[in-house]
């Protein structure tokens, strides 16, 4: 589960950690939830054919790093709109 601390490991227990989430909902609050919430959840929050291709391709697997790790990934391309406006 994610850790809720800050880059220098405080505090230990983690900020609130009662409110921890594991990776995959954790994820889905930051895409398809900001999606449903505005109402665009028809092209927006998914990759699924149809939908606008908005994504953001990690030096890793998110869901598979360690929580104290995930600070550590990097960004390799951003996708918008189908179109690529980052690629390291």
């Amino acid at each position: 589960m994610p850790s809720r601390r800050a880059a220098d490991g405080t505090p230990p227990a983690g900020f609130h950690p009662e409110e921890r989430l594991p990776a995959e909902p954790a994820l889905r609050l930051l895409t398809a939830g900001p999606a449903y919430a505005a109402f665009q959840e028809q092209d927006l929050g998914s990759l699924t054919p149809g939908k606008y291709a908005d994504l953001t391709v990690l030096s890793g697997d998110p869901l598979t790093t360690p929580p104290d790790e995930l600070r550590n990934l990097t960004v390799r391309v951003t996708v918008v709109g189908g179109r690529v406006v980052f690629r390291k």
